[in-house]
Parts: structure tokens; C-alpha cells; sequence
């Protein structure tokens, strides 16, 4: 991961790149400190944004960011797989199920399907139906 504050942020202009942010091109950052023991101290370092004017710099894949991104792909793909699957079962179901009308006669024993009794009540609700329409 990596962290910036920008005080630079390029755009063409003027035959080059131009600072559209209101910050120097040149500064010195002077930091005054002092130890336990009351010794002082002042480092000075010079920033140019020269330095970072065409940088490149490419993101991590453990960053935050990166993770996110992978996570929201992943779960689009796991839905459009189980979207998929969950169109090819009811597919077969309804195939299944015109199967077992088209067998209905009248003179035929009916095998009411077992253990299940969402297809019990569709079987039965086929069956009613065609006889109202025989």
C-alpha cells in the first residue's frame, strides 16, 4: 500500500505540464525536534516535484482496494454461476414435468412421485387439470 499526499497534480498547459494545485513546485520541510533530554535537533529536506512529475507506480495486491475490487468480481462470478445452474434446473424441471403430463391418460395408474411433495402437489394439480379439459 502506499500512501501520498499530492502536492502536485500535472496538466497540460502552456507547452508542458503545469501544477493545477496551489503548492510550489520547490519547498523545504524544516523539522525541529528535541530527545529526552532536552537536546534540539532540525533536519531540512528539499521537495521538488520534479521527482514525482512522470512517476509510476502500480498498486499492491494485498492493498485494500485491490482486495475489494477482486472480492466484488469474484461474487459477480459465483452469482452468475449459481444463476446459471439455478436456470438449467428449472429448465429440466419444466421438461420433467411436460414429460410426466403428456403420460396422464385415462386408463393409466397413476405413481404419484414420493418423498417430495412440491411435485406431489404439481403432479396432481396436472392431472386435475386434465381431466377438466377431457
Amino acid at each position: 500500500m502506499e500512501l501520498d499526499n499530492i502536492f502536485y497534480s500535472g496538466e497540460r498547459g502552456g507547452g508542458g505540464w503545469v501544477n493545477r494545485e496551489p503548492t510550489p513546485e520547490q519547498v523545504t520541510v524544516r523539522i525541529t525536534y528535541e530527545n529526552d533530554s532536552g537536546d534540539g535537533f532540525t533536519d531540512e529536506f528539499p521537495l521538488d516535484t520534479n521527482l514525482i512529475r512522470n512517476r509510476i507506480y502500480t498498486e499492491s495486491f494485498g492493498a485494500p482496494e485491490a482486495q475489494i475490487k477482486m472480492i466484488a468480481k469474484s461474487a459477480k462470478t459465483l452469482a452468475d454461476l449459481a444463476a446459471g445452474a439455478d436456470r438449467r434446473r428449472r429448465a429440466r424441471e419444466a421438461a420433467q414435468q411436460r414429460r410426466e403430463a403428456t403420460e396422464l391418460t385415462d386408463g393409466d395408474d397413476i405413481a404419484l412421485p414420493v418423498g417430495d411433495p412440491e411435485r406431489t402437489r404439481a403432479f396432481v394439480d396436472r392431472f386435475l387439470r386434465r381431466k377438466r379439459t377431457d
